[in-house]
């Protein structure tokens, strides 16, 4: 049985929010955990799954695309709704979150997206510095500090 997704934020009263499905992935290298920083906003690696895109298909494009990573077998690790406003939006959104644990088999070559920076913090370093609350949960989660 599938259990439901872990919710963080307030959604408002009366405020339609746009569906944003993503993938992320907690990888832990000598007890750190990879974090992007972007501008000094802190997320896990990943991003958009496009329509029609399974989870774990997205995740191996973004990674491709924002790290030049490729990766190995992959494990679900939970579900998270992040309810926030998005600036570069302009909108309410409903980030629904699949995230996984996983390990890099190598490098892919071309990164797309040059303002992607990676750093190796360790767990208590990187969960206050995450943007979205719900990628806070999942290092927490594959720490095993929460259920």
């Amino acid at each position: 049985m599938k259990t439901l997704p872990k919710e963080f934020g307030e959604k408002k009263e009366g405020v339609v929010y746009a569906r944003r499905p993503g993938a992320y992935a907690v990888f832990v290298e000598n007890g750190k955990v990879a974090v992007v920083d972007v501008a000094g906003k802190y997320f896990l690696p990943g991003g958009g799954v496009d329509e029609g895109e399974l989870p774990e298909a997205a995740l191996r494009r973004e990674l491709q695309e924002e790290l030049g990573w490729k990766i190995g077998e992959v494990e679900e690790l939970g579900n998270a709704l992040d309810h926030c406003f998005s600036e570069k939006a302009n909108a309410y959104i409903t980030k629904e979150e699949t995230f996984f644990t996983a390990t890099r088999t190598g490098e892919a070559g071309h990164v797309e997206e040059e303002d992607h920076k990676i750093l190796w913090l360790p767990p208590n370093e990187a969960q206050p510095r995450m943007f979205h609350p719900g990628q806070a949960w999942a290092i927490s989660r594959a720490f095993g500090e929460v259920e």
